[in-house]
């Protein structure tokens, strides 16, 4: 009968002292908290997820878009450059082709718009950024954002930044 008696007054104790210490509605507030977190996570990752397969499926096709644009050549709204400063006959920067980027860039702003593919030359051959991304305090990618936006911010105002939408595709080895 000890042995019982105990037993159920250790359980009465345990419930009572769980009672006391989480009371029904902390036990369903920390059941909503979970399932809230839960449920959070899994939205955060589903919107990552989709845009991960988004931005995979819109290189893809318009890196198709691009040789497209290659191909049929500079018109009013193309605008091929080979290089953002680097020159390629001096082997050296070349702070004047950094002023003909922003200057074309300016051309495209005060009519309809425009695309301007650097790291392509006047004949459509793809060059790629390689050479101007060297020249970079941060090379790769984002250095060259960062450098052709702060040029557009200090020759045509930081307003105007807004206005441009920076893309790089890879062809091959080379970006564009």
């Amino acid at each position: 009968m000890m042995k019982v008696e105990i037993l159920v007054t250790g359980t009465y104790f345990f419930l009572k002292t769980i009672k006391n210490t989480i009371r029904f509605g902390d036990i369903d507030q920390i059941f909503k908290n979970v399932l809230f977190g839960i449920i959070g996570s899994s939205l955060v990752f589903m919107v990552f997820l989709r845009n991960k397969i988004f931005i995979l499926t819109k290189k893809r096709n318009d890196g198709n878009a691009i040789i497209a644009l290659i191909k049929n050549g500079e018109n009013q709204f193309v605008e091929f450059k080979a290089t953002l400063r680097w020159d390629l006959r001096q082997s050296k920067v070349n702070k004047q082709l950094e002023f003909v980027i922003v200057k074309t860039i300016a051309g495209f702003m005060n009519t309809n718009g425009g695309k301007l593919l650097i790291g392509v030359d006047d004949n459509g051959n793809i060059l790629g950024l390689n050479q101007d991304f060297e020249t970079l305090k941060k090379p790769g990618t984002d250095g060259f954002e960062q450098y052709l936006m702060q040029l557009i911010s200090l020759k045509l105002g930081t307003h105007l930044c807004t206005a441009v939408n920076v893309s790089f595709y890879g062809y091959g080895e080379n970006d564009v």
